[in-house]
């Protein structure tokens, strides 16, 4: 709807309505939040497009039945059991009563009603909430609500006044969300309802009214999504288009709910007429958080080349800088970081972290006044180079994070504050000696500040232990200390593990340091199997099974049982007896006998462990029956969750992990299809023969998902990035399971969206692909021709053919400089070769991927 709209827009350009409102409230924290950097695809717009989903089922949608009482008598109810029982509201109730009463009134004019009795509570709850307090208002509303309870109860007369008394009781008593902002939620019910039933009762001024209140709302989940369903609201009719500022609050909403698409086709229609750098910069932030990073290189350079180089605000470098570092780019983020310390050299870095206040925000009455607020220069703070060195040292740039460190050193007061900071935040007090982390900087350090920055260092370091109290359990438990940088930052999750460990039960301080129960006891477990105590480990599970969460022990989770599935994963690649192996896999069997005996969910980490403990057995049906499963589950779920405005945070069921198992499930799937014949004769050749005759003995149960519909649910469906290396995992698959069409597919998508170059071991390794699938072609050609020739004499022959084919520049000639577009050249002209029309299928699969067709028409 929005993107046709957009279009209509433009093509009737006088017909387009611009809305321009006040501007009251938070111009930019939340545009330039990194907190939801992670993504997907708007599933339900390019639903349309994808061709290879259509015959799955559509999932049942929530009806409109379920939100039936926003326009029926019984609304009435809720609204009074939630009415705050102020004057104003009371007041307000009476009105909407009286309008309501009777039989005769349209539902239409109902909704209408209550939409303005929700709009003047959800402003008087805000204003309320803002003005007393959460601790003042919540002693006030109790007040009110044993008042109010209290008269009802003097009033009731009869068994059915004592009745309904009861019901709005437990109405009160089952209501979860925020308790402070019941109305509020109500009105986002009302919008949400008439988005799907697609009701056009409210005028444009309205919906504005609407939308100004929902930027107001705290709390960010419920302020993006009142933002997103009154500005799809909105934008639905086809006649209007906020103004860039109140536009940029939209885009947000839509990046946070997953609709990444939408949020660039805005960016991007408005970026000409917009022409400021703070525009620019949201649109960057756009293309960071959709993992679009080949679109964020290009927007970075435009944004340079328009607005100079002086400076881009420390927020989209510094996320920049971690997407680069995840991809394995460590040139492209040492550069952006680089950039960015050299604008806090000319600005100066601050030492606390922003904390924006919407309170201090104006009004704007002008463009030019939000336009130059939103662009004013934002200072680096300290806070942010901790945190880039800190993932500079989580994805093993080590030289460049010491380096960093290094001049983070000779720029800090000697007050000891500011390292110590760094040190804490870094956990480097578990390193076992300072010298070892004086050796990895010393020699990033200049000879005139070496000595100085290096006490400096000393200094923060025992600073940090006194002050957290942390010198006799350094001492005791000196056996869990790190001896190198190397083995500190390998695991974080293990490091923050220990780390929290000794502080929280070793410390002399009192440091706040909480640490959530549920990982506490997975940090136990994990510890008990390390040391090889398994019947210990089982004896905390069988506590966490029989818990209710009110306790000492947490309630129990798929993550507690993925470490049994891990420990038994390990035992299981170090033994080769059929014995100890039957043995592990009947303890897995019990793993999750126990989570179906106490209806534990399934998440993505358990369903990953089990799938790489089955696929090592090998027992490929039982990781397809798991793979099968939560891929079907995850396009339903999906569907519903963009449908109630979800945060897209919330509703990915596979993550990362998850999907990386998967691929190794396939690739393993498709390496037992391969045809032999091809290899060369050897004793591997029989071992691995008898190997795939073995696991296929109990394959009854095959890959429900084509490998094109896994890539496009991975990077659109859930915004997944796959790194370099995983990339090269899912071309080798595409190879082994002969799918090139999904080849050119990936290839384009990791170039122009991830701008992911393609190695050169990996395009050797396509090219013999390719060449295999030549003499296969050519064997078969062969094969028909003579019958009489037996399978091994024409597989030699189809060799030799494709061999002299190859030195005569037939085939597998390179035509083009760049990897990418050679390798795509040479698998199209070999599909056009093997099957005149398999090209068909390609301009429908890049178009669900949101390819340009028009880059295969080399």
């Amino acid at each position: 709807m929005l993107r046709r709209m957009l279009l209509a827009s433009r093509a009737n350009a006088q017909q387009f309505r611009q809305i321009r409102t006040r501007y009251p409230a938070a111009l930019n924290p939340a545009l330039f939040s990194t907190e939801t950097t992670a993504s997907s695809s708007d599933y339900l717009k390019s639903a349309q497009e994808v061709k290879a989903s259509d015959e799955q089922a559509k999932p049942e949608l929530p009806s409109d039945a379920e939100q039936s009482d926003l326009i029926s008598g019984n609304m009435l109810d809720v609204l009074t059991a939630h009415n705050p029982g102020f004057k104003r509201s009371q007041a307000n109730l009476r009105r909407l009563k009286a309008q309501v009463s009777g039989n005769a009134i349209p539902p239409e004019e109902r909704m209408r009603a209550i939409f303005g009795y929700l709009l003047q509570e959800s402003r008087d709850e805000v204003t309320r909430l803002r003005e007393l307090g959460p601790e003042k208002l919540s002693t006030v509303l109790q007040t009110h609500r044993e008042n109010a309870h209290l008269r009802r109860k003097q009033h009731a007369q009869t068994a059915e006044d004592l009745a309904a008394l009861m019901a709005q009781e437990l109405m009160i008593n089952s209501t979860g969300g925020d308790k402070y902002l019941q109305n509020t939620e109500h009105l986002l019910l009302l919008l949400l309802h008439m988005l799907r039933s697609k009701s056009q009762i409210l005028d444009i001024d309205q919906i504005v009214e609407v939308f100004e209140t929902c930027k107001l709302i705290p709390g960010t989940q419920n302020r993006l999504k009142g933002i997103l369903l009154s500005g799809r609201l909105l934008y639905s009719l086809g006649k209007v288009r906020m103004d860039p500022f109140n536009e940029s609050f939209y885009i947000d909403a839509l990046l946070y709910h997953g609709y990444y698409k939408d949020a660039w086709q805005l960016f991007e229609s408005y970026k000409d007429r917009v022409n400021q750098r703070w525009w620019y910069e949201m649109g960057m932030m756009v293309t960071l958080r959709s993992n679009q990073l080949r679109k964020y290189d290009l927007l970075f350079r435009q944004t340079i080349d328009k607005f100079g180089e002086s400076y881009v605000r420390p927020k989209v470098l510094k996320t920049a800088i971690k997407k680069k570092l995840y991809m394995g780019d460590f040139k492209s983020a040492n550069k952006l970081t680089e950039y960015f310390m050299q604008i806090g050299r000319d600005l100066g870095f601050e030492k606390a972290a922003h904390h924006d206040s919407s309170d201090e925000v104006p009004n704007f009455d002008a463009e030019e006044q939000a336009n130059e607020f939103l662009n004013a220069l934002e200072n680096p703070t300290y806070s942010d180079v901790m945190d880039i060195i800190q993932a500079h040292l989580f994805r093993r740039n080590y030289a460049y994070a010491f380096k960093l460190f290094a001049q983070f050193l000779e720029q800090a007061d000697s007050q000891n504050t500011d390292v110590a900071q760094l040190l804490v935040r870094l956990q480097m007090l578990m390193i076992n000696d300072i010298e070892t982390l004086k050796k990895a900087i010393q020699p990033f350090l200049k000879p005139n500040t070496e000595r100085e920055a290096l006490s400096k260092l000393e200094a923060s370091f025992n600073f940090s232990i006194e002050n957290i109290g942390l010198s006799d359990a350094r001492r005791a438990l000196d056996f869990l200390l790190f001896r190198n940088m190397e083995a500190l930052t390998s695991q974080p999750a293990m490091t923050g593990l220990v780390y929290k460990y000794i502080v929280q039960n070793w410390a002399d301080s009192e440091t706040d340091n909480s640490i959530d129960p549920s990982k506490k006891f997975q940090g136990i477990i994990k510890i008990l199997l390390i040391n090889k105590q398994e019947d210990a480990a089982l004896q905390v599970l069988s506590k966490l099974e029989q818990s209710d969460g009110s306790g000492f022990y947490p309630r129990v989770n798929g993550h507690h049982y993925s470490l049994f599935a891990d420990y038994y994963l390990k035992a299981l690649m170090g033994t080769k007896s059929v014995l100890k192996r039957e043995r592990l896999i009947d303890k897995v069997h019990k793993v999750v006998g126990r989570m179906e005996r106490f209806s534990v969910p399934f998440n993505a980490t358990i369903t990953a462990s089990l799938i790489a403990f089955y696929r090592e057995v090998p027992d490929l049906e039982e990781c397809f029956k798991l793979i099968n499963s939560i891929l079907v589950e995850n396009s339903r779920s999906s569907e519903v969750a963009m449908n109630n405005a979800t945060p897209f945070f919330e509703m990915r069921l596979v993550t990362s992990k998850l999907y990386q198992e998967i691929w190794k499930t396939y690739r393993l799937y498709h390496s037992f299809s391969a045809d032999w014949s091809l290899l060369e004769p050897s004793s591997y050749r029989m071992g691995w023969k008898s190997y795939v005759l073995g696991a296929k003995k109990t394959l009854n149960v095959k890959p429900a998902v084509p490998m094109s519909e896994l890539f496009r649910q991975m990077v659109e469906l859930d915004n997944i990035m796959p790194t370099p290396k995983f990339y090269s995992n899912i071309l080798i698959t595409l190879a082994k399971g002969r799918d090139f069409i999904t080849m050119i597919a990936v290839l384009q998508y990791m170039k122009t969206k991830h701008a992911v170059v393609l190695e050169d071991a990996l395009q050797k390794y396509l090219y013999v692909s390719l060449e295999r699938a030549y003499v296969e072609l050519e064997r078969k050609g062969i094969s028909s021709g003579n019958s009489v020739l037996g399978f091994q004499s024409a597989t030699t022959l189809a060799k030799e053919k494709v061999k002299s084919m190859i030195q005569e520049g037939q085939v597998l000639k390179k035509l083009y400089e760049d990897p990418t577009n050679d390798m795509v050249s040479q698998i199209s002209s070999y599909i056009k070769k093997a099957d005149p029309t398999g090209m068909e299928t390609l301009p429908p699969l890049l178009r669900s991927l949101g390819l340009d067709t028009s880059l295969m028409k080399h």
